[in-house]
């Protein structure tokens, strides 16, 4: 079993589930961290698709950490292995980039490796249930499968560790999952990143708003991710100050293909979701126009 890449390690005390406790006094890039989160839904509906899938991993999907655009998860491809289709995540949170599959309630990891699939993610074990185990001493464990309030209704919401070691244990890290939603924590000893946006089905949904301090960027900026994409892709964009914003999508040619945005906006890093399921293949330019200033960004369709 591989241990989470990127995360530390933290010594408790484990017998039962209600024993154990994630590690406290975490940090975000060298900063303490104490959020109070104020949730919130922006769109009145997650789309039809999304509703009864645990972990939903449709294509264009993305889910963005802590109001830092380099943190985030996105749905970019399908692909086979051995037979068996596997969603490609592009990931800088957990794992790095990885292979993913739900069968039914459960949710398996390609690891390269070793050419064979890891159970991480099992939405009928209780707390204090384990998932999967090695040789090492590793194991996966659920600590936690409980009914929650998160973003406007009440949800069903999961923590999966990953430990070393029994009784005592070594708790590296784990993700938290809310039905229906995916990735709400991913954590460890030294730190959390918590959801505070995601795009799932086309649409974005907000979920937390931290209460530190957050700086406005100085300037008009923008990228996408995945590019080259097939199908469906995902503009970042970060406004220094609020304003009227138009972003507008061109062909090769210069000629203006559709308005992505326009309206009022905040500041901020912001999101959305660009669908090229009905252009054709080849090069796009994306301009950003806050009142005065203007970004331009390429983007490169593959299908």
């Amino acid at each position: 079993m591989e241990a989470i890449a990127g995360f530390g390690r933290c010594r408790q005390n484990y017998s039962t589930a209600a024993a154990y406790r994630r590690p406290l006094g975490r940090t975000l890039k060298g900063t303490h961290v104490n959020k109070i989160l104020i949730f919130f839904l922006l769109v009145p509906t997650i789309g039809s698709s999304q509703l009864g899938r645990h972990l939903p991993l449709e294509i264009g999907n993305a889910w963005y950490f802590d109001n830092y655009p380099s943190l985030a998860m996105h749905v970019v491809a399908d692909t086979m292995i051995a037979g068996r289709s596997y969603k490609l995540i592009a990931s800088s949170i957990i794992f790095g980039n990885f292979c993913i599959r739900e069968d039914s309630s459960r949710v398996y990891r390609y690891k390269n490796f070793s050419a064979t699939d890891e159970l991480i993610y099992d939405f009928t074990r209780n707390a204090g249930d384990t998932l999967s185990s090695d040789s090492t001493g590793g194991f996966r464990i659920c600590t936690q499968n409980a009914l929650v309030q998160y973003v406007g209704k009440t949800r069903r919401q999961w923590d999966f560790a990953y430990g070393i070691g029994s009784p005592c244990v070594d708790c590296v890290a784990g993700e938290t999952l809310v039905d229906s939603i995916g990735w709400r924590e991913c954590w460890s000893a030294s730190y959390t990143l918590t959801l505070t946006r995601a795009i799932l089905g086309g649409q974005m949904i907000i979920t937390g708003v931290s209460t530190e301090a957050r700086t406005a960027p100085s300037t008009l900026a923008a990228s996408v991710y995945p590019n080259p994409f097939n199908s469906s892709t995902v503009l970042a964009y970060s406004l220094p100050r609020a304003g009227n914003l138009r972003i507008i999508l061109f062909n090769s040619l210069g000629q203006k293909v559709r308005v992505l945005f326009d309206g009022r906006s905040n500041a901020g890093d912001l999101s959305l979701s660009v669908d090229g399921s009905d252009l054709s293949s080849g090069l796009y330019f994306c301009r950003l126009v806050l009142d005065d200033m203007t970004e331009v960004t390429k983007l490169v369709l593959l299908k």
